[in-house]
């Protein structure tokens, strides 16, 4: 008894110093009681904590191992086990251990929450979301299952639950400091730039040093129009952490608007430097050094369409007054009557607006796009026959072309040189039809790449184009296409037939 007594005092004193970080101590001290008492779990799982805790992984997985193979329903050790796997990238040995853990205990919030961080790496959201939903049933006010529930919403485009998540986190834990953060990304992407500013600011205020709060701060900033504070935001982020994904691409953004391009250029050059992947920055490099490339990256195109995609109808809807798809709309009736328009193919069709008000005039219509969250967006408009994600060159290349009419709507903007476009609907279509468009409107003589990142093209390129591929120009007309600061943006309108 008095053996049982000490051993317990002992172990009690290890747990101690082991929430005091002195973990040599404890390793040193484990295995000296292991050699006395070899058949006590609990000092291989306070053993493997220690080893665990000084990054020595292989002597962590054996101790808790060890503690298993005395008590096979130990969960502690299977969880602890699966976390170790996790730090070093074994995942599938992880999602193993926690889900035995969670065998053993169904009712195990941890295990459930480290399942859910698994499957957060993996990028596969539902199941993380899964899981948390689980650890918050054991255990209510876990605050970090929130948060990163909510982090995983709004990787699957789900902002105002994401929204809803941060804010209970946060009810929790008024100073969690990355749900603050977490919660102004949310905020900024569904459009709510005013409490998203609010957001980082509460986060930095809790943090100074915290450069991605900076960041997106400067986000925040940025899309309010406040430019000089946004570039005050990103050059602070910069200081704290050059590493930051985008912030260099960030900050030459904001210079740019600015009117800043000597700088801009340095920063987008930093950012290619720190990320060759950057193709916001390959492509705005080019805008200030070779204004004549053919088409901005695709990468590009894909990625600010998949972050612009939850507030993209609200920014450019109702603050920048773009009703292009009611005028075309107005423009193609007029053409048919009350005929239809047969079988229809929207290119670039984005979130739907041109299928929304032109659906009903058609026999069928098909859109296509390259990024998926503005496809996500379409979908629930109910308005397309089919969607289909991709670029639209390799649309028009590999699928079967039998449409009565292309449209293009604000799409051209992002493809300066229009010769394939042209090529492959005239070569490819089944059947004579017509490709209506717009573009950015320039009265020089062929396309040209601006410092916005999109292209202009002159009536005289598309009439050239006409020329060299056979297409009748029926229709031209100028619009404004939406505002652009205090002005608006001229536009093309033009309806071709082939």
């Amino acid at each position: 008894m008095v053996v049982k007594i000490t051993l317990n005092k002992e172990i009690q004193d290890l747990v101690l110093k082991l929430s005091e970080g002195k973990f040599s101590l404890v390793l040193e001290r484990s295995g000296r009681l292991i050699n006395e008492h070899p058949d006590t779990e609990i000092l291989y799982i306070l053993k493997g904590a220690a080893c665990q805790s000084l990054q020595q992984y292989a002597n962590a997985i054996k101790s808790y191992q060890q503690a298993i193979d005395i008590n096979a329903d130990n969960v502690n050790a299977y969880n602890n086990l699966g976390i170790v796997f996790d730090v070093t990238k074994d995942f599938i040995s992880a999602i193993k251990n926690f889900e035995l853990a969670i065998k053993l205990s169904p009712n195990f919030p941890e295990a459930h929450y480290n399942l859910g961080n698994v499957y957060r790496k993996l990028n596969n959201f539902e199941a993380a979301i899964a899981s948390y939903t689980f650890a918050l049933e054991g255990r209510h006010n876990f605050a970090e299952a929130l948060c990163n529930k909510g982090s995983c919403l709004s990787s699957l485009g789900d902002e105002t639950a994401a929204v809803d998540c941060f804010q209970k986190a946060i009810k929790i834990n008024s100073d969690y400091i990355e749900a603050h953060n977490n919660m102004s990304v949310s905020l900024k992407n569904i459009g709510n730039f005013s409490s998203a500013k609010i957001s980082a600011q509460k986060a930095i205020d809790l943090f100074p040093n915290y450069a991605s709060a900076h960041n997106n701060l400067g986000n925040s900033n940025l899309a309010l129009g406040q430019i000089n504070l946004a570039v005050g935001n990103y050059e602070a982020a910069v200081k704290i952490d050059p590493n930051l994904p985008k912030v260099f691409s960030n900050l030459a953004n904001a210079l740019l608007q600015k009117g800043d391009k000597i700088s801009a250029l340095e920063n987008y050059k930093n950012a290619l430097e720190a990320n060759p992947s950057d193709a916001q920055a390959e492509h705005f490099i080019n805008v200030l050094t070779a204004p004549n490339t053919p088409s901005a990256p695709m990468k590009y195109v894909e990625e600010l369409f998949n972050s612009y995609a939850m507030h993209f109808e609200q920014s450019l809807v109702n603050k920048l007054n773009y009703n292009f798809p009611d005028q075309l709309a107005k423009i193609l009736m007029q053409r048919v009557g009350t005929n239809s328009l047969g079988a229809v193919l929207d290119l670039g069709c984005g979130t739907g607006l041109v299928g929304m008000k032109i659906n009903q005039i058609c026999s069928q219509i098909v859109g296509v796009d390259v990024s998926k969250a503005m496809l996500n967006e379409a979908i629930k408009k109910d308005a397309y026959f089919r969607l289909e994600r991709s670029d639209i060159i390799d649309y028009l290349l590999l699928a079967e072309l039998k449409f009565d009419y292309f449209i293009a709507a604000d799409v051209f903007n992002y493809i300066g040189d229009l010769t394939e476009v042209f090529h492959l609907i005239k070569k490819r279509n089944k059947r004579s039809g017509y490709l209506a468009f717009s573009t950015e409107h320039t009265d020089t003589k062929t396309y040209q790449l601006n410092t916005t990142g999109r292209y202009t093209h002159s009536k005289k390129y598309i009439e050239d184009l006409c020329l060299e591929y056979s297409y009748d120009l029926t229709h031209f007309s100028k619009v404004n296409l939406r505002k652009e600061g205090e002005s608006f943006v001229t536009g093309g309108v033009y309806i071709l037939a082939f």
